[in-house]
């Protein structure tokens, strides 16, 4: 027996988000007795199964955990290839380097593949087996090939691999309605783009010799943290505020609020007409730089195995696509930054492409580049590599998180948040809310996540869904309104609510909105529990998968934590008819706010234009002209 490692004849891996009664049979019917079976964390199994849960599990790919660690492998890989003596034009546009732009997009378009092969490492690095029998669904073509590069170092090892499919998820397999237009991912975006020159037609504003601050925006839904602090700078006859919309949807949603702005790729003159294509000869020369990189940067432990074919496979048909993508926003950007020169640019994105494009070339021609923060930032070293200059953040526990990074004091303000000035409690007494009285009915709010985002997988959404009307279906006087992620492109929510007519799904109201109406709010992991503390309502965290959300409520007590339908019964009735649970959590919430949203009094607005202001003063001499010199180097 090898040091440290235990012995397992035949090992079952459940690479599955959600195992069916029929995929515990198949693999159990191949493997016979005795075998060991492996899940990664938050995996649903059957509750219908006579066996409980294996007690031997690995991390999953939304874990925080190992996304720092794929954020350690990259970082691995992206010194490696800086290192590796390669000319190829693709690597950098206009000095900036588009291996940094695409930094995030990498780790979580192929964070289903890193996944698997940090699980067959963690596999081998603490079993010993003969037989290894890996259950998967296959979600695309030519992943049986790629996976059989993925089993090579188990064979190396003498460990035969048997690959079975599990059960077909119809609905991880169904079509998006109209929403999906609006994507999520760049990527999808710009494979349909097709560039409107308009040179010569579109009028911009002249420069006037005051410092001029440009906002940016790729998603529609975070214009709204942005607009209250360029609103704030408006206000200053001495700054000239100017919007570039990263698309329509953007300008459209922008002109709703009566801001008028200009599509980025609107403006420039250089943009190729068509979507830039990588040649085969390019293809080929890259992945014969994959070759050359050493086999560390294809292993996760030190003394692990490399899995170079199946990674360099990954990087193939992952990286090429978004470098030409990053190198598409970077010229437009450049194009756009060029002919506006601002003093200062700022967005609420540091981790898409456009954002991290726009960012990047902003500080490369002598601007300064600006984020105000937008959603939770939970406190991990993957969320930690900004291309900013200033950082306004809600509180003090992101700044504590970005200097424990290694970011510089200066470069972070805590200004708290603009998104939630509007419900910010003034006083003590506003963070009291009246609740229903015995008898009286009680409106409780399901804030659902995205489904297949970076928390919950589309299985866990449903049965979330299901498993909260049927807790609330059992509370006394209980009304439930589901209110769906402004991001959610599936119609999983109507499918599952079908079942529940009693009950009310919500597509158009804002969250604010909804949780106003509501008395108790549930949420998995969602930022917009940080909303129901402003609001002063009792929150419930219901969390299958165990797994530690974005924001961690709880160390706070001002959330209750569940992971089962009969604890989420629990604490809805607890909260419901005693009032000492519900003076604990509103002690807690207000410790909340005080250490993650600057005391949640309102302000943020103010205190983020000052901040911006302070910055271009430093700035701007009064020779807007001059701070681009850059541009001509970097042209």
């Amino acid at each position: 027996m090898q040091a440290g490692k235990e012995i397992a004849k035949i090992i079952i891996y459940y690479d599955l988000d959600e195992v069916r009664p029929a995929d515990i049979e198949l693999a159990r019917r191949t493997a016979g007795s005795g075998a060991i079976e492996i899940i990664a964390q938050g995996t649903l199994w059957p509750e219908s199964n006579e066996s409980p849960p294996p007690q031997q599990q690995i991390l999953s790919r939304t874990n925080s955990d190992f996304r720092d660690e794929a954020m350690v492998w990259f970082e691995a890989l992206y010194r490696s290839l800086q290192a590796a003596d390669f000319e190829w034009t693709g690597w950098q546009k206009h000095g900036i380097p588009l291996l940094e732009v695409v930094r995030y997009a990498l780790l979580y378009g192929a964070s289903l593949d890193l996944h698997r092969s940090w699980a067959m490492s963690e596999i081998l690095n603490r079993w010993v087996s003969d037989h290894l029998i890996w259950i998967t669904n296959l979600r695309r073509r030519g992943e049986r090939k790629a996976l059989k590069w993925l089993f090579e170092p188990a064979s190396a090892r003498g460990i035969q691999v048997h690959l079975l499919k599990g059960g077909s998820n119809k609905a991880f397999h169904q079509k998006l309605n109209d929403r999906a237009k609006d994507v999520i991912w760049p990527r999808y975006q710009h494979l349909r783009r097709v560039a409107t020159i308009l040179k010569g037609k579109t009028e911009l504003p002249e420069l006037n010799g005051r410092p001029r601050v440009v906002f940016t925006e790729y998603f529609p839904n975070s214009a709204k943290a942005s607009i209250p602090v360029a609103e704030m700078l408006a206000k200053d006859s001495q700054v000239e505020v100017i919007w570039l919309a990263g698309r329509k949807t953007v300008r459209d949603e922008l002109k709703k609020s009566g801001v008028k702005s200009w599509v980025v790729d609107e403006i420039g003159s250089e943009l190729s007409q068509r979507r830039v294509n990588t040649r085969t000869s390019e293809i080929r020369s890259f992945d014969e730089l994959l070759t050359t990189i050493p086999d560390s940067n294809y292993s996760w432990h030190t003394d692990g195995p490399p899995f170079r074919c199946y990674l360099s496979h990954v990087l193939s048909i992952q990286l090429l696509p978004l470098l030409n993508e990053a190198a598409y926003w970077v010229e437009a950007y450049f194009n756009g930054i060029k002919l506006l020169r601002p003093a200062a640019l700022v967005s609420t994105t540091y981790s898409s492409i456009p954002g991290r494009a726009a960012a990047l070339v902003a500080r490369a021609m002598g601007s300064k580049a600006v984020y105000i923060q937008h959603g939770a930032f939970p406190d991990q070293f993957l969320n930690s590599f900004f291309c900013h200059d200033l950082k306004l953040m809600w509180g003090l526990y992101e700044r504590a998180s970005l200097l424990r990074f290694g970011h510089h004091p200066d470069s972070i303000e805590v200004t708290g948040s603009t998104i939630y000035d509007s419900i910010s409690p003034k006083s003590e007494a506003d963070r009291v809310c009246p609740f229903p009285k015995p008898g009286e009915p009680i409106r409780i709010a399901y804030l659902a996540s995205r489904t297949g985002g970076a928390v919950v997988t589309t299985e866990v959404a449903r049965q979330t869904l299901r498993l909260v009307a049927e807790a609330v279906g059992e509370i006394t006087g209980g009304e439930l309104i589901v209110k769906t992620h402004p991001g959610e492109t599936t119609t999983i929510p109507e499918q599952v609510m079908s079942d529940y007519p009693a009950f009310r799904l919500e597509r158009g109201k804002t969250s604010q909105e909804v949780i106003a109406e509501s008395d108790v709010v549930i949420v998995v992991s969602s930022t917009t529990g940080l909303e129901a503390c402003c609001m002063a309502k009792p929150l419930v965290v219901f969390n299958l998968t165990g797994m530690k959300g974005f924001v961690d409520y709880t160390s706070f007590s001002a959330a209750i934590e569940v992971t089962s339908v009969t604890d989420l019964r629990i604490a809805l009735s607890s909260i419901q008819h005693d009032y000492n649970v519900r003076d604990s959590l509103a002690e807690g919430r207000k410790r909340l706010l005080d250490e993650m949203l600057n005391g949640g009094n309102g302000g943020a607005a103010e205190r983020a234009a000052a901040a911006i202001g302070r910055l271009i003063g430093e700035t701007f001499i009064g020779r807007q002209e001059s701070i681009f010199n850059a541009e001509t180097r970097l042209a």
